[in-house]
């Protein structure tokens, strides 16, 4: 899985991606981007799969980043960070499809462990998509095998009778 982390607070976003053993978490790449507009340049250009965001940043906020991925149609599971425990924030983040809520200062490994928990789940949803093109592929040649694609039936109820 690949990871951005996207907070105002330079040292917050840099120390977390130095500090956090995200291996140990199902993660193999992070970028860190300090603004949305960073983030949105960082999606533009790399198949980001996890979002750790920071709500409240000058300029523009988290959420608004996350609706604008939104409308793009970006598949970007989202984890929301955050100093302010007012539960609107909480609310509208769920209202985005977000996956959790941290509440900060968090330890590191509840943040690991919010990760891992979306990133599980997002293996399981691509699993349950590829299974379903799959059996969806395979309908399609099993009513081949069984009637081409390419045959068209056509018999008055005559032949039928006949044979």
């Amino acid at each position: 899985m690949i990871l951005l982390i996207v907070n105002d607070i330079v040292v917050e976003a840099d120390t977390m991606k130095a500090e956090i053993p995200w291996n140990q978490y199902h993660i193999r790449e992070v970028y860190t981007a300090y603004s949305a507009d960073d983030a949105r340049a960082v999606i533009e250009k790399k198949p980001i799969d996890i979002l750790l965001c920071d709500i409240e940043m000058p300029g523009e906020n988290g959420l608004s980043l996350i609706q604008w991925m939104q409308e793009q149609q970006y598949d970007i599971d989202c984890i929301l960070l955050t100093c302010h425990a007012d539960f609107s924030y909480a609310k509208k983040g769920l209202s985005l499809g977000c996956q959790d809520y941290i509440l900060l200062p968090a330890k590191y490994e509840d943040i690991g462990q919010s990760v891992l928990k979306v990133s599980l789940q997002r293996v399981q949803r691509q699993k349950k998509q590829q299974l379903q093109v799959y059996g969806k592929k395979w309908l399609r040649n099993q009513s081949d095998t069984i009637i081409p694609s390419d045959t068209t039936i056509h018999k008055t109820s005559a032949e039928i009778a006949d044979a």
